[in-house]
């Protein structure tokens, strides 16, 4: 009687261990599905019709990404764009953003793809970043850039001295206001270059 006491509970342990990990895979399995759906998102930062062309309905759209999307990600989620946002075009032109700052800066940062409505793609840059700038150098970049633009818009021409002149005194400014040297300045504005072209 004993013995069958012992392996009735020993048997109803395995059963339940057996469950319980089964639970915790389905557990583990959902969370993993959670996680590369949420790699998958985006969020359409500008959607633009070109009327100029009369044969053809293109349509321009930005969308923001993740910014540490692997590349496979970042394909699969500039197609999945395509398809969603596609709608009555013939051409849609999809650049790719890792962060809403670097939107109308000039250059979309991961990529840029040519979708068709039968799911053809062309044109196709993807750039998954390996390294990303911290907020604050993409700040003192971004602050750097609007001010050196805002400067040289202002008077128009300039000779080359002179818009070096104005280069070294904005990145002395920007070196003041965020506490570093005027070299680490230059070391972030490299940095951050390489990050939104590359």
């Amino acid at each position: 009687m004993k013995k069958l006491l012992i392996v009735l509970t020993v048997l109803i342990l395995v059963v339940s261990c057996g469950e319980e990990q089964e639970g915790n895979s389905k557990a583990e399995s959902t969370k993993q599905q959670q996680v590369e759906n949420n790699n998958l998102n985006y969020e359409v930062l500008k959607n633009s019709r070109d009327t100029s062309n009369l044969t053809k309905k293109e349509n321009t759209i930005d969308i923001l990404v993740k910014d540490n999307i692997s590349e496979e990600n970042l394909k699969e989620v500039m197609r999945k764009a395509g398809k969603e946002q596609i709608k009555d075009a013939d051409i849609l032109f999809i650049r790719a953003y890792g962060d809403k700052r670097f939107f109308n800066l000039g250059g979309e940062t991961h990529g840029m793809v040519t979708y068709y409505p039968d799911g053809t793609v062309k044109d196709e840059t993807y750039r998954a970043k390996k390294e990303i700038p911290s907020d604050k150098e993409k700040d003192i970049y971004i602050d750097y850039s609007k001010t050196l633009h805002e400067t040289l818009k202002a008077k128009g021409n300039y000779t080359k001295q002179e818009e070096e002149n104005i280069e070294e005194e904005i990145n002395k400014k920007i070196a003041k206001k965020y506490g570093i040297s005027p070299e680490e300045v230059e070391k972030i504005f490299d940095k951050v270059v390489i990050y939104q072209s590359m």
